[in-house]
């Protein structure tokens, strides 16, 4: 079973119970696989293919964020008389697990999720409200939790995948426009402005580019120049002004 359907079923078993799930919550500098919330009730879930030491000290890290930390893993298998197999190190890991007040989860290869050492609740939590500050409605959806590839939810990338959104729908629209449309996480417009610019130049935006020709702003698609002087229509770019360091218009597309 890999990590990322393990994870899945983790999540589907929360979601059963009525509790918001979020996934890949990034906290400083630390990733919760899964976040799951009920009421007041917050529970840390860190789901890994096999019980090591490694995955104890991870869940022991959450005590002071969640009510309730887990550690999830796939169900040991049957020999061929259909006995579960017996394991001295995952016996002694889930009795490390018990005494520190971390639960085991256990997940069948059809995705059944069981409760094999219930968690002991920790009311003793000071940073849980960093950790809820932390949580965003597109954790829900955007990324599948247990992946390795670096694919937590941050509001930069929030911030970019509006972008990458919003010139798709309106490809060669000018950076006002695209800022007076488009919610960011920057603190003001003039923030919003020259990092995107600058971010834009870098490449840092997958796909989306704005060129610039002597005194004018040039539209980058394959479909002319499109220079103009005026501003009758912000699908094509305005003649920049010489005193201004980045233009006030950016004409912009996606690839």
């Amino acid at each position: 079973m890999r990590e990322t359907e393990l994870a899945a079923a983790v999540v589907r078993s929360f979601q059963e119970y009525s509790y918001e799930v979020y996934q890949e919550v990034l906290v400083g500098e630390r990733v919760a696989d899964v976040v799951a919330v009920l009421g007041s009730v917050v529970s840390v879930v860190e789901c890994k293919t096999s019980l090591s030491l490694s995955v104890l000290g991870q869940a022991e890290r959450w005590l002071p964020y969640a009510n309730n930390r887990y550690v999830a893993v796939p169900k040991q298998k049957r020999d061929k008389r259909g006995r579960e197999r017996r394991s001295v190190g995952r016996d002694y890991a889930a009795k490390c697990l018990s005494r520190d007040g971390t639960g085991l989860l256990e997940v069948s290869a059809s995705g059944r999720v069981l409760t094999k050492v219930p968690p002991g609740f920790n009311r003793r939590t000071p940073r849980r409200e960093e950790l809820l500050d932390c949580l965003n409605p597109a954790q829900k959806i955007l990324v599948a939790a247990g992946g390795n590839s670096g694919g937590y939810w941050t509001p930069f990338k929030d911030t970019v995948r509006r972008v990458r959104r919003y010139v798709e729908e309106h490809p060669g629209c000018a950076l006002k426009d695209l800022l007076e449309a488009v919610q960011t996480h920057y603190a003001s417009p003039h923030s919003a402005r020259s990092c995107l610019a600058r971010y834009v130049q870098l490449g840092v935006i997958e796909g989306v580019t704005f060129r610039r020709e002597g005194r004018y702003l040039r539209r980058g698609s394959g479909e002319g120049p499109g220079r103009v002087r005026g501003s009758p229509a912000l699908t094509y770019a305005i003649k920049s002004q010489k005193k201004r360091t980045s233009p006030h218009f950016i004409p912009l597309h996606t690839h």
